[in-house]
């Protein structure tokens, strides 16, 4: 399943590639690099789970850097396939329990806009991902949980400026635990194109 998701990625950035090449009123392919924060209740809830009677520091949801290439496939439809870093610093102090340790996820993901009209201009779009979790803590490990999803919708500025929210779901699978949602939840992201 791996493979055919990573076959279905190329293949559509090529097909997109090759129809942007009779688009030359607008840039057919850009830089794109995004910074945001993700708010995840089950990251939180979990992690109550795991540290019932202590106090803690972070976990609410993660910092967000991404980069990718921006194929614009017409004046409104693009494609992004993007290569993002979710990070979270957690603090814990309990009775028997202490520990500083981060929580991070690779995530690489596919996005297709639509922008309803020439910039500046409202967009919705979709996303399909791949999260590859790592944990820092001595009491839980993460493994990926499989191909996921995201439901996005923003505003493109003058300039190539962006901001956009959403809900993104990024299913983590925790060793002797169960499948949640931990690099997903609601997103707030800004966004430029070069």
């Amino acid at each position: 399943m791996k493979n055919s998701f990573i076959f279905a990625i190329i293949g559509a950035i090529l097909v997109l590639y090759a129809s942007s090449v009779s688009h030359a009123e607008e840039k057919q392919t850009q830089i794109y690099l995004g910074a945001g924060m993700v708010i995840s209740s089950d990251y939180r809830s979990f992690l109550n789970d795991v540290y019932p009677d202590a106090d803690m520091f972070g976990g609410f949801g993660f910092l967000e850097f991404s980069a990718g290439v921006r194929f614009n496939a017409s004046d409104q439809l693009s494609l992004t396939p993007t290569l993002g870093l979710l990070l979270n610093y957690v603090t814990v102090d309990g009775t028997h329990i202490d520990e500083s340790y981060l929580n991070s996820v690779i995530l690489p993901s596919l996005a297709l806009r639509y922008r309803f009209s020439d910039i500046p201009s409202f967009y919705a779009g979709g996303e399909l991902n791949y999260g590859i979790p790592h944990s820092g803590s001595d009491y839980y490990d993460f493994d990926p949980g499989g191909i996921g999803y995201g439901v996005l919708f923003g505003y493109t500025f003058v300039g190539g400026w962006s901001i956009e929210t959403g809900y993104r779901y990024v299913p983590v699978d925790i060793v002797h635990y169960k499948t949640k949602n931990l690099g997903g939840g609601l997103i707030l992201r800004f966004g430029k194109t070069f």
